[in-house]
């Protein structure tokens, strides 16, 4: 584990970047071009997706449909991805940087993703505020369902390259390491606005779960333990439980009474108040994780304050 300070290997390799990019600069054009996306996909979404449909009306059923959805959200969050590589590649930085261990980070993110997503689900099913549950494998055909499991990782891959891989390195490098981790999962819930998230709540949640991924990134010193937990959060919230729309169907269907605090919306989890304790404790407990690795030093403490 790596500790959240200037000696994290994120912050050292965006302090020693060949061409070092200004926070504020950075922070400005990620927000801008995050709407840009995010607006644009609202808008032309669904024309998009009609136009497809037609074209690929002679696949069957529902495959016309769920391609065309596929195709859309595959082009979204593309240009999220292409943008945090340009922005990255300009400053001279990797991508995806290594890490010693990405298979074990990839399964302590799946296992806190998943098991995060349930706890909270559970709290509100043990406070009767799941009104319906129903198990429809017959309605999720299993390439539906693996086709949705492979969006919802493009999506958390892409949104964690842009924010965790792209912003939140430089934000740390520049302000600090707890105030580039506070700033970047602000934004992250800010544009979330633009996805429909609207009350105070689901905005609370967005953002410990910002902060959630973003010392899921620092402690391991690289992507692959927080594309795990986002990937797990959001599919067993879609893909498992149903509780949000989700591409190719849902393994099972669960309805939440919208108006108890512990039920959330009537669409999906993050209105909850179980889920805010649950990403508290979560939190809570990345920040309380001691350092058991050191990177080096950045050369320049003076550095640090730009």
């Amino acid at each position: 584990m790596y500790g959240v300070d200037y000696n994290n290997p994120w912050i050292t390799d965006a302090l020693s970047a060949p061409r070092r990019a200004s926070a504020l600069l950075c922070a400005l054009v990620a927000a801008a071009l995050g709407a840009l996306v995010l607006f644009s996909a609202r808008a032309f979404a669904q024309p998009f997706e009609i136009f497809i449909t037609g074209a690929l009306q002679n696949l069957p059923p529902p495959w016309s449909v769920t391609s065309s959805q596929a195709i859309v959200q595959i082009m979204v969050f593309g240009l999220l991805l292409a943008i945090g590589y340009a922005a990255t590649r300009t400053e001279g930085r990797t991508l995806w940087r290594p890490e010693s261990r990405p298979l074990l980070s990839l399964i302590c993110g799946l296992i806190i993703g998943g098991a995060g997503l349930s706890l909270s689900v559970g709290m509100a099913w043990s406070m009767g505020t799941i009104k319906e549950a129903v198990i429809a494998p017959v309605s999720a055909p299993i390439g539906g369902v693996a086709m949705g499991a492979f969006l919802v990782a493009f999506q958390s891959a892409s949104e964690e390259v842009y924010f965790r891989g792209w912003l939140q390195p430089v934000l740390c490098a520049r302000w600090g390491p707890w105030v580039g981790l506070i700033a970047s999962s602000a934004l992250f819930a800010g544009l979330h606005i633009i996805g429909g998230a609207q009350s105070f709540v689901a905005l609370l949640n967005i953002f410990l779960g910002g902060v959630m991924f973003g010392l899921l990134a620092l402690r391991s010193g690289g992507l692959f333990a927080a594309v795990g937990a986002h990937f797990a959060w959001n599919w067993t919230e879609a893909g498992c439980f149903g509780l949000a729309p989700i591409t190719g169907g849902a393994i099972a269907t669960l309805q939440l009474r919208p108006e108890t605090q512990w039920g959330g919306s009537s669409g999906n989890m993050n209105d909850s108040t179980a889920t805010t304790i649950v990403l508290l404790v979560i939190v809570v407990g990345l920040v309380l994780l001691g350092s058991t690795r050191s990177a080096p030093r950045a050369k320049h403490q003076s550095d640090h304050a730009l």
